[in-house]
Formats: structure tokens, C-alpha cells, sequence
């Protein structure tokens, strides 16, 4: 089982540890997304929901796991979960909805309560934003000093995507995460503006406001984190760092995570309720499967989830569907703005004056060169060793093969494959001389045995 697999795993059990608890962290009035009486949990009948749940639930589980480890199927495995999962989910909401009890209808307004804010003020919020343009800038304008790839995605291994870098693959880079800072910018104006209050007076307001607070902290600690990884990829940062960015969002966010649900859905656990169930506030018939509300005539942005902690949208509100649409967008403009060059492109040859650039003296990679030279042969042969790859290189390597396979016959037969160093990337440099030609080879270190990235340009 590789290394990939096995985080994948813990992954899966992860979130199937945290959807075990997810019924626990509502408000005390609120089961499966079904307003109750807050006895109502401790009753027999919400025991046996509450176990059928979690049976479903880790059963989901292990299917995806056994999908993952005896076939390697990891996005069918999580389609398995998901839709275990949120199946596990519904039917607990139809069984808990025949003990629904009626909501209050009271609405409080407190004239005293005080204004909230972003914490650190609008300043706080655009402060990622200028951090992004002064790196641009920088890089645009020192092109000289970058090397000549950039990596824009790291995988377990270390970089597996990189871009030839050029202005437009800068801008394009820093637009991909602007723009993510932009979605959590807006994220955190909504929780603070366009969401909706369950209380606006006494304890329970203020321990509502204290939550709503720790909540907004933890959306821009994110945002401060997201402007960080372009930065490592234009500053050559080294491997380690992107671990240790890797490892300190993940401490900080859990961190953030425990103490949200040791307070509870909107701080529930923080203070202790009395009176009629209040729920929060919504209609049970609005919300579909206790998982999506969809209200038209609720004016309202955001809502409280009805299945653990934070917030939802509320879908029948159009604008709601902005933020989600402009997400697609980018997704599917992503791969113009920051166009990979991937893992096996073919590059403008190079000049008689820049064979190019120094290269550092040390050993090969284990594996580099015995694995370059099967690629070589594999594609001659018309088929590529596409086993020995991971899955990007793979991808680009089809999507080429026609280009790449054309240029390699033109040189003719493989007459050598001479090792001269690393490149400032890490990659091992060789040199493949054929009958008519040479070609220079950038090849990264294998990852499990296959090939994540791997480049060539024709030599004069």
C-alpha cells in the first residue's frame, strides 16, 4: 500500500470519527435536523437513531476503505462514503421528524447589544490581498532570478505540477489565490453580516457572539495561510517548507476546530437554555433531509447547520448561488489562467550559449535513469510505460504522445544516456543522444516508483 493510500485512509477515518459526533455538536433542541424537545435525546427511541446512524455511517466506511485498499479506487471509494453517508443521515432525519415539536416564534431585539466586527478590522481582510500584488510585482519584474519552472501544486512526494514560468503563468498563479482569500473574505462578512441570529439578548447572545467570533478567526487564519504557498513557489522556498505550512495548518485549524466543538453550534454548551424549543429559528419543512435549507422567503444568507457546527447557505436566496457559480468559473478557467506545462512538454530548443543554466555535481536519483530510458523505448514502441507515471504525468503525456512520439522517431535510434547533474529544482539532467539528434532530460525523484515529473528540450 503506498504512502499516498495510507494518508488517504486516515482521511476517510477521520471524517468518519468527526460525522460520529456531528449529531452532538446541534443545539440541545435540534436532532437530525428536527426540532425537539432537549429531553427528547435522552429517550431510548433517540438512542437507537442515534446507533442506527453510526452503524450506517462506519459501515460506509469500511466499504470505502476496502475500495481503497484492495482496489485502489479512491474517488469511487469516497463517492461510496458520501453517499453512505448522507443516506445514513436522511433516514435518521425521517425517523427523528415524527417527534418534531413545535418551534417558538419569538423573536428578541436587543437596542443594547453591542456591534460586532472584524476581528483586526477591513484592514485584516485586505491585507492578503496587498501581500499579493507586492509579490507580483516583485516577480515580474526579477524574472531573471526565478527558475525556469514553477511548481503550483505539492503532493505527498513534494511539488508534482509545475508551470514554465512567464508573466502571464505569475499573474495567473496569484489570481487562483486571490481569489480563494476572496471567497473567505466574503465567507467571513457573511457569517458576520448575512447570517442569522438565534439569540439576541443575555448569555446566550453573548456566548452566540463569542462563537461567531472564533468562527471568523478561523476563516482568515485560512486566508492568511492560502497567500503563502505562491509565495514558497516564486522565493524557491525549499521541500521543508511547505511541509511545515502543511503541518501548522493543520495543528491551527484543528485547534480552532476542538474549541468550536467544545463550545457547541452556535455556543449552545456554553450556557444553558430554558423554555419552549427554539431550535433555530427555521422551519423543518424548509430544510431537506435536515441538510440543505432552501427558503425563498427567508431573507437570510447563511443558517446555522442543523447537523454539527458552522453555517449553511441558504439555497432558496439567489445570492446564495453567486459565490457558487464563481467558484465554477474559476475551476474551469483555472488551466487557462495558470496553463500547466506539466510533467512532459516539449520546450523551444535552446541556444548554443545557455545549455541550460549551471547544475549541481552528486548522484543520480535512484531509479532516474533506468526509468528514463524505458520511457524512451516505450514510446518509440508507440506504447508508453504510462504504469511507471503518476497519474498527471500520465495525463499530459497522452495528451502529447502524438508531438513527443513524432520528434523522437525524427532522431532515430537511442545511442546513449549520459548523467550530468541535478537542476536547481532537484531533478536529474541527462543528456540522450540518438542517430540525428540529442535531447536533454529533466526527470524528478520516483515517488513509490513512478515518475512525477519528467521534461525535455531538443539540444543544438
Amino acid at each position: 500500500m503506498s504512502t499516498a493510500t495510507i494518508l488517504v485512509s486516515i482521511g476517510l477515518f477521520s471524517m468518519s470519527a468527526l460525522g460520529h459526533y456531528l449529531p452532538q455538536l446541534t443545539r440541545p433542541d435540534v436532532f437530525f435536523g428536527v426540532t425537539v424537545d432537549p429531553a427528547f435525546r435522552a429517550s431510548d427511541e433517540a438512542r437507537r437513531i442515534l446507533r442506527d446512524y453510526r452503524i450506517a455511517l462506519w459501515c460506509s466506511s469500511i466499504a470505502a476503505g476496502a475500495l481503497i485498499g484492495m482496489l485502489d479506487r479512491v474517488g469511487a471509494a469516497f463517492l461510496v462514503y458520501l453517499v453512505g453517508a448522507c443516506g445514513a443521515q436522511v433516514a435518521s432525519h425521517r425517523r427523528a421528524l415524527i417527534h418534531a415539536t413545535a418551534r417558538s416564534t419569538t423573536i428578541e431585539i436587543d437596542l443594547s447589544a453591542p456591534k460586532e466586527h472584524i476581528p483586526g478590522g477591513i484592514s485584516a481582510t485586505l491585507l492578503p490581498f496587498v501581500a499579493l500584488i507586492g509579490l507580483g510585482s516583485w516577480a515580474v519584474s526579477h524574472m531573471d532570478r526565478l527558475p525556469h519552472r514553477l511548481p503550483v501544486h505539492w503532493g505527498f512526494g513534494g511539488p508534482d505540477r509545475w508551470v514554465i514560468t512567464s508573466p502571464r503563468a505569475i499573474i495567473g498563479l496569484l489570481m487562483v489565490h486571490a481569489f480563494a482569500c476572496l471567497l473567505l473574505t466574503a465567507s467571513a462578512l457573511g457569517v458576520l453580516h448575512w447570517s442569522r441570529r438565534i439569540s439576541t439578548s443575555g448569555p446566550s447572545a453573548a456566548a452566540e457572539r463569542q462563537f461567531r467570533r472564533r468562527s471568523i478567526l478561523v476563516i482568515l487564519t485560512v486566508e492568511y495561510f492560502t497567500i503563502m504557498p505562491p509565495a514558497f513557489s516564486l522565493l524557491q522556498a525549499p521541500a521543508l517548507a511547505i511541509r511545515l505550512w502543511s503541518v501548522a495548518l493543520l495543528v491551527t485549524v484543528i485547534a480552532f476546530v476542538i474549541g468550536l466543538m467544545r463550545a457547541g453550534q452556535g455556543g449552545a454548551r456554553l450556557t444553558t437554555t430554558g423554555g419552549r424549543p427554539a431550535g433555530d429559528r427555521t422551519a423543518d419543512a424548509r430544510w431537506i433531509g435536515g441538510l440543505i435549507y432552501f427558503n425563498p422567503t427567508d431573507r437570510a444568507l447563511l443558517v446555522e447547520k442543523r447537523m454539527g457546527i458552522g453555517w449553511t447557505p441558504n439555497f432558496g436566496n439567489p445570492w446564495s448561488w453567486v459565490p457558487l457559480m464563481a467558484l465554477a468559473i474559476v475551476v474551469g478557467m483555472g488551466p487557462l489562467l495558470v496553463r500547466e506545462v506539466s510533467d512532459s512538454a516539449v520546450s523551444t530548443p535552446l541556444q548554443p550559449d545557455n545549455p541550460g543554466g549551471p547544475l549541481k555535481s552528486g548522484p543520480a536519483g535512484p531509479g532516474t535513469e533506468d526509468s528514463l530510458r524505458r520511457y524512451i523505448l516505450s514510446v518509440a514502441q508507440g506504447s508508453p510505460n504510462y504504469q511507471e507515471m503518476s497519474p498527471q504525468l500520465a495525463a499530459s503525456v497522452n495528451r502529447q504522445l502524438p508531438k513527443i512520439k513524432a520528434l523522437i522517431d525524427g532522431l532515430g535510434e537511442l545511442k546513449s544516456l549520459t548523467y550530468r547533474g541535478t537542476d536547481s529544482d532537484g531533478a536529474d539532467v541527462y543528456v540522450a543522444a540518438f542517430a540525428r539528434g540529442r535531447l536533454e532530460w529533466h526527470i524528478g525523484p520516483l515517488v513509490d516508483g513512478k515518475v512525477a515529473y519528467r521534461h525535455f528540450r531538443p539540444l543544438p
